[in-house]
């Protein structure tokens, strides 16, 4: 049977990508917009501006460069250390799940869960022209400055497919980018790709699971059960590989709320799967709604040993949007 040989979960934030001076720059934009992107954890969306007069600049001393750059490096050690267990996993595949924001699906037409099998997957590439310096990095790191493909494990994804359409799970089969300038891969992919593999995987399983679009995210108990799925199913393969599942995504943002985040870490790390089941929709919407592709790597995780976790919490500016990035290892 096939082995899984490492579970590991990651944020994707843009600040990852960035140098801290950029920090700066990133919050200054934030807070000129007008733009409805502040999700509070009882589910309302604000702007900059409501969420400064609700909130305060309680985070004032938080947001120095000086501060940065020392959250910058514990980052950038976090990153290195997921990268060297990848690298001593040996993968010959992996399973990487994680949700897309208008990259390889149109509002038009946008599935709870899917399953790329064709033999490559080509990211979708953003024009740069006009884009501030911290954007055209961001936009780079993720994989999407031009057409990158990325070679595709195609007989364990079709087969993957038809394990979940067994266990239940309605699941959409994507089988080609025909035209990536429209659509193709995404971010949260892209990154892990690009960030530990120098954009040189092995062949890739990607997993999509909607996070941000209303009306039909999976729900936290069900991501739990998809995971213990596509774990049964790993293991039941026939062959030896060796597969790690990486899930990319969240924590909490755009605003940072670290009680949020060490809470739900905290569950994680104890397995509590009611606990974990039971998280209110309304505190997994916006950017703190990818935290399902973290459920789904704790629902193939039940029973294994977590190796070890880490969190930065990263307000960017004095009302506290920004990011808390977290990373957590399973043997």
């Amino acid at each position: 049977m096939a082995t899984i040989v490492l579970g590991a979960a990651t944020s994707h934030g843009p600040m990852l990508a960035l140098p801290a001076k950029f920090w700066v720059e990133r919050a200054q934009d934030e807070m000129k917009s007008d733009a409805r992107m502040m999700n509070t954890l009882d589910g309302r969306r604000l702007t900059y501006a409501e969420l400064y007069r609700e909130r305060g600049d309680r985070h004032r001393d938080d947001i120095d460069l000086a501060t940065f750059e020392k959250k910058e490096a514990l980052c950038r050690s976090a990153l290195d250390r997921l990268r060297a267990d990848i690298e001593a996993a040996r993968p010959d595949v992996i399973l990487l799940i994680g949700n897309d924001q208008n990259e390889l699906f149109a509002e038009n037409n946008v599935p709870s869960l899917a399953v790329f099998h064709g033999d490559a997957i080509t990211t979708h590439p953003r024009d740069t022209s006009r884009m501030p310096e911290w954007r055209v990095r961001v936009t780079r790191d993720y994989g999407m400055d031009w057409p990158r493909s990325y070679p595709v494990d195609r007989k364990m994804a079709e087969y993957l497919v038809g394990g979940l359409m067994d266990a239940g799970f309605d699941v959409s089969a994507l089988g080609s980018v025909p035209e990536p300038e429209k659509l193709g891969l995404g971010h949260a992919h892209g990154y892990v790709l690009e960030r530990f593999f120098d954009g040189s995987p092995p062949p890739v399983v990607p997993v999509f699971i909607n996070t941000f679009t209303p009306l039909h995210p999976m729900r936290p108990g069900r991501c739990l059960a998809l995971g213990r799925v596509l774990r049964q199913l790993v293991e039941a393969d026939g062959t030896s590989r060796r597969v790690a599942i990486i899930a990319s995504g969240g924590l909490s943002h755009f605003i940072c709320e670290e009680e949020f985040d060490r809470e739900f870490l905290a569950l994680i790390a104890a397995q509590d799967w009611d606990a974990l089941a039971a998280i209110p929709e309304a505190k997994l919407s916006a950017g703190t709604s990818e935290n399902r592709s973290w459920l789904v790597l704790a629902g193939a995780m039940h029973g294994r040993a977590l190796v070890w976790q880490d969190y930065v919490p990263i307000p960017r500016t004095p009302a506290g949007s920004g990011q808390g990035m977290g990373w957590s290892v399973w043997s």
